[in-house]
C-alpha cells in the first residue's frame, strides 16, 4: 500500500531546522519555532500519516525555542534590565 506523505511533518521539519540555523538572530528563530512547534502538532494528529518527520521538526524546534529563550535571558541579565525591573518593584511596594 502507498504510504501518504505529511506536508505538515515535512514543513514543521523545515522550519525546525531553519530555527536552529538562525539561533544568532533570536527574534527571528523564535516565530519560526512557533510556527515549526503548530505544524509539528497539526502533523502528529493527522491520522493514517506518517510522523517520524513532525516528532523530528518538534524536537527541533523546542530546542531552537530552549536556546533561544536562553540566550535573551542571559542578554537581559548582562544589560541589567532584571535590576532595573526589580528595582521598580520595590519603589512601588
Amino acid at each position: 500500500m502507498y504510504q501518504k506523505t505529511n506536508p505538515c511533518g515535512i514543513i514543521s521539519l523545515i522550519f525546525g531546522i531553519q530555527a536552529l540555523i538562525t539561533s544568532c538572530v533570536p527574534l527571528i528563530a523564535i516565530i519560526i519555532a512557533v510556527i515549526a512547534v503548530i505544524l509539528g502538532i497539526v502533523g502528529l494528529t493527522r491520522k493514517e500519516r506518517p510522523k517520524g518527520q513532525a516528532i523530528a521538526g518538534l524536537c527541533c524546534a523546542v530546542s531552537a525555542l530552549t536556546i533561544n529563550i536562553s540566550i535573551v535571558i542571559m542578554s537581559m541579565t548582562i544589560s541589567g534590565v532584571f535590576e532595573n525591573i526589580m528595582d521598580e518593584i520595590y519603589y512601588w511596594m
